[in-house]
């Protein structure tokens, strides 16, 4: 009776403090709570919980995921872990690690992503694969025509054609003002006629006091 008693103590000890790891990873790991259930009866990874603590280190999803890998590195081949299907830890890991590599993909890492690819797009390309899609470069030098006349008012003001080759496809062009303004119907209908043309429109003040627009209009090149 007091083995029978004791192995109960045990158990329920055991069982507390699995609890109250649960309730204490459920609001730190962003995956579902049966995941981390099944974790937590594993021992190892019990005991990599109390080891980071008494380390001072602090228990999220990118000190775990270490841990977690760790674990099922060690036991390859494996169908189950402390009676934990492998097969299920191993989603809990991959779904810890899929939250925090998007968690790391701001603006800037979009950004980064894109010119990387970018960049390895036009190392395959040559120029000589492109040629002059009339349609469309007729309506960029409309809007170069539109700016130079604009630009021909005040001295100060230019304009200024982007150095892009045939095999980016898109021309571009950025006007500086010192003032930009439109009077009349028919000067509001000629840039808004040449801003249709545009994939692309920014409009920005610079540190000088000036109004810097600039304007992207694609397929101005196309693949033979």
């Amino acid at each position: 009776m007091r083995i029978k008693t004791a192995c109960g103590i045990i158990e329920n000890h055991v069982l507390e403090v699995i609890a109250t790891a649960n309730e204490f990873l459920f609001s730190r790991l962003p995956i579902p709570k049966f995941f981390i259930s099944q974790w937590l009866h594993v021992s190892k990874f019990q005991e990599g919980l109390e080891n980071l603590k008494q380390q001072g280190s602090e228990i999220n999803s990118e000190s775990l995921l270490p841990l977690m890998s760790s674990i099922l590195n060690e036991v390859s081949g494996d169908e189950t872990i402390d009676g934990v299907s492998t097969n299920t830890l191993a989603k809990g890991f991959r779904l810890l690690k899929q939250t925090v590599d998007a968690s790391d993909m701001d603006d800037v890492w979009f950004v980064k992503k894109f010119g990387q690819i970018y960049e390895r797009v036009m190392a395959l390309r040559t120029n000589e694969d492109f040629v002059v899609n009339p349609v469309q470069m007729d309506k960029f030098l409309d809007l170069v025509s539109f700016f130079m006349r604009k630009a021909s008012e005040f001295d100060d003001d230019f304009v200024e054609i982007e150095k892009t080759e045939p095999k980016q496809e898109f021309g571009g062009v950025t006007a500086t003002f010192v003032v930009f303004s439109l009077v009349g119907q028919p000067e509001v209908s000629d840039f808004c006629k040449v801003l249709k043309c545009c994939s692309a429109v920014s409009i920005d003040a610079t540190t000088d006091s000036t109004i810097c627009i600039s304007c992207t209009v694609p397929n101005v090149f196309v693949h033979k």
